[in-house]
């Protein structure tokens, strides 16, 4: 079997959030003259109004980017033998999860994630006593066959395991 590998959703509610911020701070832009009008001169300058517009429009532009990147650099991939998280953009974390060692998974939806149609995907493996793997904003449908491929695969191996130590 090929490797497959797994992109999460960007968090839709945070983008969502962020571009109607953006959406305010052009609005304000577009309007600002209008504003200014009624600002009283001791209260702000029209200098400092110019400048708090711009700094909220890039400080918006920057949580858009750091979204997207952390979106893009992150994977589960599903090897023959187990999963595979990745994270990482400057460097590099992986972790490899054999399928005989996985003993728990689960896949948990709050309410704004079920009407996203995503979830996160939690993975627990034997001799730890947290979770493993954890994989936040993957589609319900995937992570539904990824549980019932680690729930095949492990049954799999346990079998194996069994006859190998039978016939020896």
């Amino acid at each position: 079997m090929t490797e497959e590998i797994i992109n999460s959703r960007m968090r839709k509610p945070m983008v969502k959030s962020l571009f109607g911020w953006m959406a305010v701070v052009l609005g304000l832009i577009f309007i600002k003259n209008e504003i200014q009008k009624y600002l009283p001169q001791f209260f702000i300058s029209p200098q400092m109004f110019d400048q708090i517009l711009i700094g909220w429009t890039v400080f918006i532009i920057l949580l858009i980017a750091l979204a997207w990147i952390l979106h893009k650099f992150r994977f589960l991939k599903i090897e023959e033998d187990g999963l595979m998280k990745q994270t990482g953009v400057f460097s590099v974390h992986e972790l490899r999860i054999r399928y005989e060692k996985i003993t728990h998974s689960n896949f948990n939806q709050t309410f704004l994630e079920r009407i996203l149609g995503i979830g996160t995907l939690k993975v627990d493996t034997a001799g730890t006593g947290a979770v493993e793997l954890v994989f936040h904003d993957i589609e319900h449908t995937k992570a539904r066959e990824i549980i019932k491929l680690i729930e095949e695969r492990g049954s799999q191996i346990r079998y194996e395991k069994k006859r190998d130590e039978g016939s020896a």
